[in-house]
């Protein structure tokens, strides 16, 4: 790694409820509540280059952690994760924050696949939108199996504030260098909100 290969790594955890045999999130939520069928999330993101991070039109890192769920018990490892953040979409005016990793659970490999839609729509959703991951687990390796589950995940205030305090320039040699890391990954990602719910703020102020 050169001295311009900079690493940017950060930690989150997700929590919510997915019910076993929903294909839809948000029916499956409102089953999994009543059922108590929780499911957590904790992972770290690693971005091993970020100046080639955010020239990838999908923004793609690696994703490694654990999860668990009530259905399946608890500190179950993750592989093959991956995170893209920003990712363009069919829509122009949607990208997605995307979280996808495999996992086993009696010898049976499962797949797991959330999104984050970001989309302006009426109202400030900013919020909503980049804290809300709609869930499916396929019963397979990928996406092409069967949906044997699905539900929502959020991050609470208090945990997006602990993700803040992750994030971390691991190669950084200096305070110099780090601020540049910080301050790179901070346009990029500030950037691309402006880009999708800025026009909110514009209507507001005319």
């Amino acid at each position: 790694m050169t001295d311009n290969h900079y690493e940017f790594t950060f930690s989150e955890t997700m929590s919510g409820f997915i019910a076993l045999e929903k294909r839809d999130p948000k029916e499956a939520e409102r089953a999994a509540k009543e059922n108590g069928s929780a499911f957590v999330m904790n992972v770290s993101v690693k971005i091993s280059d970020l100046e080639q991070f955010i020239k990838d039109p999908f923004h793609t890192a690696k994703l490694t952690g654990s999860i668990d769920f009530t259905e399946f018990g608890d500190n179950i490892s993750v592989s093959n994760g991956k995170f893209n953040l920003f990712s363009p979409s069919e829509d122009p005016q949607m990208k997605y924050m995307i979280y996808e990793f495999n996992f086993s659970h009696e010898n049976q490999l499962y797949f797991f696949s959330g999104k984050k839609e970001l989309k302006d729509d009426p109202g400030l959703d900013l919020w909503e939108d980049t804290t809300t991951l709609f869930c499916y687990i396929f019963k397979g390796a990928n996406a092409d199996a069967d949906i044997t589950a699905s539900g929502i995940l959020k991050i609470s205030l208090i945990d997006f504030i602990k993700m803040l305090r992750t994030m971390s320039a691991e190669n950084a040699q200096s305070l110099n260098k780090k601020a540049v890391i910080f301050i790179k990954f901070g346009k990029f990602f500030l950037g691309n909100l402006w880009n999708t719910y800025g026009s909110f703020f514009i209507k507001e102020r005319l």
